[in-house]
């Protein structure tokens, strides 16, 4: 079953996906948090598949500013909007009443996860993150501003538009502009324990469990 439809968080709305498996209604809820330039829609099948191999429950939004939520803020962005989006995440959880997640961040989205397991630990089982902006390395900040530059000459802008339509430019903006390689700066510390079979993951399959806190 697939509840949508938009929230309203604060002065703006969010777009969300809720899949619920009929069969497993109480099973714990996989969060997707998508990269810098995703939104639902560039998911695609992706969270139906993971759900449905692991008996998941799964949660997809868009965040402010990009697929079909609300335009950014107007005011300018700043080095702390990850923190912000961490913050929406809690947000999003308590509108629609999930008490506890896990959560999968792609990007962005992955510093997101990380800041949010942070910052309130007991509100998630675990945490999956791919290419979170953890630490800067100088060939990253090269290739961010390759790609600000490549961006200006390319159709990369505009094959956007069919997923953010006329947030476009914005969104942009607040990626491609020069000093908008901003990477996660937390003080985050962490702690690997000993690896679990989680109920819901198949035979064979462990994760490690890390422990994160905010210095």
């Amino acid at each position: 079953m697939t509840d949508q439809g938009y929230l309203k968080i604060n002065d703006y709305q969010l777009f969300y996906r809720y899949l619920i498996d009929k069969k497993n209604p109480a099973e714990p809820v996989l969060i997707f948090l998508h990269d810098s330039w995703g939104c639902t829609e560039m998911w695609e099948d992706f969270p139906e598949k993971i759900a449905e191999l692991f008996g998941l429950n799964a949660l997809i939004y868009d965040r402010r500013g990009f697929g079909k939520s609300s335009p950014f803020a107007p005011e300018p962005r700043t080095k702390y909007y990850l923190h912000y989006s961490a913050d929406e995440l809690i947000n999003v959880m308590d509108a629609l009443k999930i008490k506890k997640a896990m959560l999968y961040g792609h990007s962005d989205g992955g510093s997101i996860a990380l800041i949010a397991a942070a910052v309130q630990p007991e509100r998630f089982q675990a945490i999956m993150v791919e290419g979170a902006h953890s630490f800067v390395e100088e060939k990253g900040k090269a290739a961010v501003r390759e790609s600000r530059d490549k961006a200006q000459t390319n159709s990369l802008l505009q094959s956007l538009e069919k997923y953010h339509s006329d947030k476009r430019q914005k969104f942009s903006e607040n990626g491609t502009k020069p000093g908008s390689a901003i990477f996660l700066q937390t003080g985050l510390s962490f702690h690997c324990s000993k690896a679990y079979n989680a109920p819901f993951w198949p035979s064979g399959v462990k994760m490690t469990r890390l422990t994160l806190s905010a210095n």
